[in-house]
C-alpha cells in the first residue's frame, strides 16, 4: 500500500472521502482495512467522520453562501448533495464493517474511536452501524 505524507494509504483516502466503489475494489485487492495513519486514523475512523474535502466544501456552501456566479453552483441542490455524501460515507463504513474493519481501534492521541466520533459529530446512522456490529462482538 503506497503512503502519502500523512501515511495514509489509498484505502484510507477513499473510505475519507466515502468513494465505496473504490473501497470495495481496493479491499478485494487485499488492502489492509486497519492500516494506522500517523496519527492513529483507520479507513473506518475516516470514513465516520465524513470529512472529505467535498464534504467541508457543500457545508460551506450551504451556510455561507457567496454571491452566484454566473455558470457557478447556484442550481446545486445541496440538500440532496449533502445527503449523498453522508450516506456514501454510511454505505463505507458498513463495507469496511463486513471486511472486519475493527471500529475499536483508538486515535493515538486521545484515545477516541470510531463509534465516538461518530457520535460527537452527530452521525446517528454511522453510529447505528457501528454499535450494531459491536453489539454482536460482545455476545460471542
Amino acid at each position: 500500500d503506497p503512503l502519502n505524507a500523512k501515511g495514509d494509504s489509498p484505502l484510507s483516502i477513499a473510505a475519507a472521502n466515502g468513494f465505496k466503489d473504490l473501497v470495495h475494489f481496493l479491499l478485494s485487492q487485499k488492502a489492509k482495512v486497519n492500516h494506522r495513519n500517523t496519527q492513529g486514523l483507520t479507513p473506518i475512523f475516516q470514513a465516520s467522520m465524513n470529512r472529505s474535502e467535498l464534504s467541508l466544501m457543500v457545508f460551506n456552501l450551504r451556510y455561507f453562501p457567496r454571491p452566484p456566479v454566473q455558470g457557478g453552483l447556484e442550481n446545486l441542490n445541496l440538500d440532496s448533495f449533502g445527503h449523498h455524501l453522508i450516506s456514501s460515507h454510511l454505505e463505507v463504513v458498513k463495507l469496511l464493517l463486513k471486511y472486519k474493519a475493527d471500529p475499536m481501534v483508538p486515535r493515538q492521541d486521545d484515545q477516541a474511536t470510531s463509534l465516538w466520533v461518530a457520535s460527537s459529530l452527530g452521525h446517528l446512522e454511522v453510529v447505528k452501524a457501528l454499535a450494531k456490529v459491536l453489539k454482536k462482538s460482545q455476545m460471542k
